[in-house]
């Protein structure tokens, strides 16, 4: 581990910035592109990254309206540099732009294009935290004559076959010289893909950052347009990059630089290459550390508390950790553009660099955490590198069987960090101050709550739309399990209560089972095994969760655990009453006027949830008013907006405190080494899942082999059903087999299967396999 003092670490920055030192080149080829240059710049001023220039090079325009506009954004900008010259192509537009660029990093953006707020800044992190790699691009979004969304992994053999790629990237100047730079030969189109092909021929590489960051214009006239129905070109240009890419169509791909492996303790890199100085504001940045913008209860909370954050008292900002799809994540970046997926584009080693960087590039106040490890984690040392940094989190749910106590744990743990603790229910206040013996001035309880007058009021809704899909009579009651598949919501639990529901009574009913997750095929084929087929409705994961509230008749929830699970306020909200588990602080919303709660464990519990289902399938009348007195109760004592101004008040409160932490804060030492143990465990995690892989593909293959032993003994045990000569055909057989199963379970073989390349010359050698066969992994 690299000796470092925290509270004098990352303080060596370069001071210029601008375009007199600017830290990349936006370069972008001009002809004719009047209409849609606005546009462009539009989404050029909009980057969170300001340290650029833009250089713009008009190629011989001939639209008398050119150069008027050009000069009028080089005089709305002093990072706008525009140059005139005769026309030469788009190629040589772009080779002259690299030469005048003054920056090792030039993005390359058509006239017509747009980029994504954060492009910018999260392909510079990129390149600076992959040396290996010479390129930078992400997702795209096609729009205009086409519209679609494109997501491809880089891999450098497709290349020689169709080129993927949209020249919006950011690439290292160095490397665009080495290369051979474009050919300026290509008049017609495809130069990029040579382009390309050239950077690879040469060993370069690079990776897409999974986010859509790039949109690509389609116009019914463009370059691409005209050359993709014209057999001819296509043809030409597919026999001249064969022939000048000779070495890669012929010798195939040359090797590149492999992205070292992490030492044991990395290094903390303390190099901040980058300053990106926002302009003052009286307004606090607020910095949101969260796992992830998936669909779940939590998640809706840091959407709620975002949606409804004062943008005239705070600044927002959001950083997640957990690597994932992120499917909320259009939803959060309606409310703010500056969202940041730290695995997506940073190696884990080079994230407190980065958030170190942020907070001062933003003049960060205060960093909220909601059910992010990582957000603990480094909270201490973001603390003592800045003393004024005000901490604050936000706990819904206690989980004994994970770290003591889940994140309620993570943050007792980082509680000298912390000014103030919000937890969702007074049931996680009295486990705080008990069992984790935190003080109550420091923690208080702030329910999640929900928008029963907007988002889920029943009238938004129109009945009958999904029991219609699924041929659902009006009259026949559905029961609606909403839940992630997974452990925690026992959904076995739920199949079983359904089953003897089913047995019990002769009321006609349906389960719709809405939502996704790891346990989710297991539950269907239980699902069949006890044939509750016609039964239950598995819909997946959607995002309409209001009509599935509005169409079903009682919300059914046998969790293990919860802290107040957000889908009782939603159906609470939509007026449906609710039968759950009587788990963490779910009394404190669901009363007797309102639903059921069942208590947890115990040979009576399904039971219990089998005869109140009953009762109010049998009673729609209570099932009616139960609902009613649910909507009443979330309209009159949860109200989001409660919720919202509680958790604004209390980052005001925070803010408005003495600087410093208030507590003893001597303890950032072993914080940090904390730090660098869980650095050390990312480190090892995919080493021992991948030992863990081959060691039971090991155990796999031996177990296939004793196998066809035993069916090949069995054979020869049996005299009379083969011939001589087949007789000694399998008997050679066996006795390889038995040769190859021994060698699978050999230290040797482990060895050797360790190196790919020598793993397949022994293979060969011993002629278990032909040169050209794939060779699987034992």
């Amino acid at each position: 581990m690299k000796p470092i003092r925290i509270d004098r670490a990352f303080v060596e920055l370069d001071q210029d910035s601008g375009a007199c030192n600017p830290a990349v080149t936006i370069m972008t080829p001009f002809f004719n592109m009047v209409e849609f240059i606005g546009e462009t710049a539009e989404s050029v001023f909009r980057q969170t990254f300001r340290e650029f220039e833009w250089l713009i090079i008009n190629d011989g325009s001939t639209d008398p309206r050119a150069v008027g506009v050009l000069n009028e954004l080089a005089q709305q900008d002093p990072r706008v540099r525009v140059i005139h010259r005769a026309n030469a192509g788009l190629a040589a537009s772009r080779n002259y732009g690299f030469q005048e660029a003054r920056s090792e990093y030039v993005a390359q953006l058509d006239a017509d294009d747009l980029l994504a707020p954060t492009f910018l800044e999260k392909c510079l992190w990129f390149l600076e935290t992959h040396p290996h790699c010479a390129w930078a691009h992400s997702a795209v979004i096609g729009f205009g004559e086409q519209n679609y969304l494109w997501l491809r992994e880089f891999k450098r053999e497709q290349m020689l076959r169709e080129n993927f790629l949209v020249p919006t990237s950011v690439i290292r100047r160095s490397a665009h010289f080495v290369c051979g730079q474009y050919d300026e030969s290509i008049r017609r189109g495809y130069e990029d893909w040579d382009y390309w092909l050239s950077m690879i021929e040469h060993g370069f590489t690079s990776k897409v950052i999974p986010e859509y960051l790039c949109w690509y214009r389609r116009r019914p006239n463009s370059m691409l347009a005209q050359i993709e129905t014209d057999e001819g070109y296509n043809r030409w240009f597919a026999e001249y990059r064969r022939v000048k890419h000779a070495r890669l169509y012929k010798d195939g791909l040359p090797s590149t630089p492999e992205p070292p492996w992490p030492p044991p303790y990395p290094f903390i890199n303390d190099h901040l290459p980058f300053v990106n100085q926002y302009s003052s504001d009286h307004r606090p940045g607020v910095l949101f550390i969260w796992p992830w913008l998936n669909m779940g209860g939590a998640d809706k909370f840091n959407l709620d508390v975002l949606r409804g954050l004062d943008r005239a008292r705070f600044r927002p900002y959001v950083v997640t950790t957990l690597k994932s799809e992120n499917p909320w994540g259009d939803r959060f970046a309606e409310l703010t553009p500056e969202i940041f997926h730290l695995p997506n584009f940073l190696p884990v080693e080079d994230w407190l660099r980065f958030l170190v960087y942020f907070i001062r590039s933003r003049d960060i106040s205060a960093v909220f955490i909601s059910n992010s490890e990582y957000g603990y984690l480094c909270s201490p040392v973001l603390k003592k590198i800045f003393p004024k940094l005000k901490v604050l989190d936000f706990v819904h749910i206690e989980e004994m069987h994970w770290k003591g106590g889940g994140y309620a744990h993570c943050s007792m743990m980082s509680s000298p960090a912390l000014e103030r603790s919000l937890v969702s229910s007074q049931h996680l206040l009295k486990m705080y101050t008990s069992e984790f013996s935190r003080s109550p001035e420091k923690v208080h309880c702030v329910y999640t709550n929900i928008d029963a007058e907007g988002e889920f009021s029943p009238d938004r809704f129109t009945p009958g739309l999904l029991r219609r899909e699924v041929r659902c009579p009006v009259t026949t009651p559905v029961l609606l399990y909403m839940a992630r598949i997974c452990e925690q919501k026992r959904p076995e639990v739920l199949m079983e209560i359904v089953s003897r529901l089913d047995k019990r009574t002769t009321t006609p009913f349906q389960v719709w089972i809405v939502g996704d997750g790891p346990d989710l095929p297991e539950v269907k084929k239980l699902s069949y095994d006890l044939g509750l087929s016609e039964r239950c409705v598995f819909w997946g994961a959607r995002r309409d969760t209001g009509q599935f509230y509005r169409e079903a008749d009682i919300l059914l929830l046998p969790s293990q655990w919860e802290g107040i699970a957000l889908t009782l306020y939603e159906a609470m909200a939509m007026g449906l009453p609710v039968v759950a588990s009587d788990v963490g602080g779910q009394r404190e919303l669901v009363t007797s006027e309102v639903g059921v709660l069942i208590p947890l464990g115990g040979p009576g519990e399904i039971d219990r949830f089998v005869e109140t289902l009953l009762s109010l399938l049998e009673h729609p009348g209570v099932r009616q008013a139960m609902g009613a007195a649910a909507r009443e109760r979330v309209r009159q004592q949860f109200p989001l907006s409660k919720m919202v101004e509680a958790v604004s008040q209390h980052l005001a409160d925070v803010l408005q405190g003495n600087h410093g932490t208030g507590e003893d804060f001597e303890y950032w030492s072993l914080a940090l080494d904390r730090y660098c143990h869980w650095l050390e465990t990312q480190r090892l995690e995919p080493v021992t899942h991948r030992i863990w892989q081959e060691k039971l593909s090991q155990q796999k293959r031996a177990e296939e082999l004793e196998e066809h032993v035993a069916r090949l003994t069995g054979i020869l045990s049996q005299p009379n059903t083969i011939s001589p000569e087949l007789r000694e055909r399998v008997v050679v057989s066996l006795a390889v087999e038995q040769l190859v199963a021994k060698m699978y379970r050999s230290p040797v073989w482990k060895a050797i299967s360790r190196r790919r390349r020598v793993k397949r010359l022994f293979l060969k050698l011993v002629g278990l396999r032909g040169p050209d066969e794939r060779i699987p992994s034992p």
